[in-house]
This record gives structure tokens, sequence and C-alpha cells, in this order.
């Protein structure tokens, strides 16, 4: 028997959106994560974008810090951010990430 964790799958293409959505929010509820597929992105695009991410994150620290997030989109870096507001602990977060998303004067 395999230990191997199951994560659920999500098929984007299905008509009935609000089916995919409680399916979307149901995995993120349950594991945090999900696997989606029909979802339109070719895997050429996919293997791209791994890699210019893995590029990115390989950048030393100042590099990174150029793109420092503002308006919500931007890098964060590692322990910069809490988002378990029911940890004891004081100290953030074990992840760096960049925020992306559409341009909108909403944000400015």
């Amino acid at each position: 028997m395999s230990d191997a964790l199951q994560l659920p799958i999500v098929v984007l293409s299905s008509p009935d959106r609000f089916s995919t959505a409680n399916s979307i929010r149901q995995a993120c509820v349950d594991h945090g994560f999900f696997y989606l597929v029909n979802h339109g992105v070719g895997e050429d695009l996919v293997k791209k974008v791994f890699e210019q991410s893995n590029k990115f994150f390989s950048l030393p620290i100042e590099d990174k810090m150029k793109l420092a997030r503002k308006n919500y989109r931007g890098y964060t870096a590692l322990y910069a951010e809490k988002l378990d507001t029911t940890s004891l602990s004081n100290k953030g977060d074990p992840k760096e990430s960049f925020y992306i998303g559409p341009l909108s004067d909403d944000l400015n």
C-alpha cells in the first residue's frame, strides 16, 4: 500500500461552473491543493513557466527584492508573510512567493 498523497482532481472544462467552483473549494478546505485538468494550457507553456519560475527563485535575494510586492503583486521573501492566523508562532511562513494577477486600475 502506498502512502502517497492522493490529491483531488478538478476538471475545469465541465460546463457546470457551480460544481467546479465547489470542487475547488472543497479540495482547498480538505487538502490545501488540487490537480487541475482540462484547463486548456499546453504542456509546453507549463514547462516554460516552471523553467522561468526556477530561474527567478534561484536569483540572489537582492535581485528578487527589486520586484518586492506592491499593490498585491510581486515578490514576497522567505518568512515575510504569515498566512496561518491561528499559529502561535511569531515567525512568518517558510516560503517565498511571487504574486501575479490581471492589471487593473483598481489596484493602483
